[in-house]
């Protein structure tokens, strides 16, 4: 996108300089330049709808996280349980934070955690939505990658805290990791 908008932003002030001595010139870096914004215009939407999750379009959270858990055991072994409350969230954007924090949580699970069980749960309780997904994995310390930047994990924070609520990772209480994320919702249901 950013090479894009260089690229008209030079085509314009070519069309523009052109205009005083070569008016066909001119009108052809027009042309051309209308025919890179369509194909950029494409190309945006293309990026914009990939970063909706399409599974949210043709099946409930509950499923689509389940359907997560059932294909990272699948995948890995690891014996991953699904516990999620239907009603936990009605809302759509909150859906779509909650189904991409849990796929990125299973999918560090499955990449660090060297874990043979595993659970992702939703919950509406005390005024929030909580997703939760632990593992018996080898924990924090032993999986960090040489002081790597941890991006999965920056990136569900963010997510989480756009929508005004907290994420939290520590040790779980009998070894591995818990992740929650915890965010408010409005009369209780979202």
């Amino acid at each position: 996108l950013g090479h894009a908008l260089v690229s008209i932003a030079i085509k314009l002030e070519a069309a523009r300089l052109l205009n005083a001595v070569d008016t066909s010139r001119a009108n052809t870096e027009l042309e051309e330049t209308a025919a890179l914004v369509r194909s950029t215009m494409t190309d945006l939407r293309h990026s914009l709808a990939g970063m909706r999750p399409a599974v949210l379009e043709e099946q409930s959270l509950n499923v689509a996280l389940a359907n997560l858990a059932h294909e990272m055991g699948r995948r890995t072994g690891t014996k991953v349980a699904c516990l999620v409350d239907e009603d936990a969230a009605r809302d759509r954007c909150l859906q779509e934070t909650l189904f991409r924090v849990g796929q990125e949580a299973l999918t560090n699970v499955a990449k660090h955690a060297r874990a043979r069980n595993a659970t992702i749960s939703l919950t509406n309780r005390d005024g929030a939505v909580i997703l939760e997904v632990s593992d018996d994995g080898i924990g924090l310390g032993a999986a960090k990658n040489g002081g790597t930047a941890r991006f999965g994990v920056r990136g569900m924070r963010e997510r989480v805290e756009a929508a005004g609520g907290m994420l939290t990772l520590g040790p779980g209480p009998v070894g591995g990791t818990v992740l929650r994320a915890r965010i408010p919702t409005v009369g209780g249901k979202s």
